[in-house]
């Protein structure tokens, strides 16, 4: 079977949002440098080398410091030939400048960002990290060093959200002319904070 595209993990979270079920541990404290050794390790193993797509997903992949996330972008981009879409998912507050450059300078092609909703105190109860204002100046940053495409996640049916806090946040996204928005609705799982 040929192999067009892969999934990278890094399942390493500044903050653990209350809704979350995915596979991520909060970062402090944790092995991450050991981890992506074994990562690099198991890519190094891959008999593929030519991929057209790779998504690198979380946990939050901009969890990482400067130097992990240089550490993983040179040992893909030396493993693999990317011949299409090379994308991170990212939380806002986390791509500076310097990380949005380095994430360029190694090829990726398209940022998706965490965004969920533009209103404060809905950010409050999910958990995140980051402010409205956070996702303006991501947003600019990635421009700004010409990251070609950028996706926002938005998410509906939260806890106190009504239906004009929804159009808000889809009317301020689609103002900044986003290439991409995805938007899905919250699900109750089990042993996420919301269901504890």
């Amino acid at each position: 079977m040929e192999v067009k595209s892969a999934y990278i993990h890094i399942p390493f979270c500044v903050r653990i949002c209350t809704y979350c079920d995915f596979n991520k541990y909060f970062i402090h404290n944790q092995p991450v440098d050991e981890y992506l050794d074994c990562l690099i390790k198991e890519m190094c193993d891959s008999e593929v080398r030519v991929l057209e797509t790779v998504f690198v997903g979380g946990g939050t992949p901009t969890a990482l410091s400067y130097k992990q996330l240089k550490r993983l972008l040179i040992a893909i981009t030396d493993i693999f030939e990317i011949k299409g879409e090379f994308s991170f998912e990212a939380n806002p507050d986390e791509l500076t400048l310097e990380k949005v450059q380095l994430l360029k300078d190694f090829g990726v092609n398209r940022l998706s960002m965490g965004v969920q909703t533009f209103k404060p105190e809905l950010l409050e109860i999910l958990g995140r990290t980051h402010h409205t204002t956070d996702i303006y100046q991501a947003v600019t940053n990635a421009r700004a060093v010409g990251i070609p495409s950028i996706s926002l996640d938005l998410m509906y049916h939260l806890p106190q959200q009504t239906l004009e806090d929804f159009k808000d946040s889809l009317e301020k996204a689609l103002a900044m002319d986003i290439d991409h928005i995805s938007s899905y609705g919250l699900i109750l799982e089990p042993k996420t904070q919301f269901q504890t």
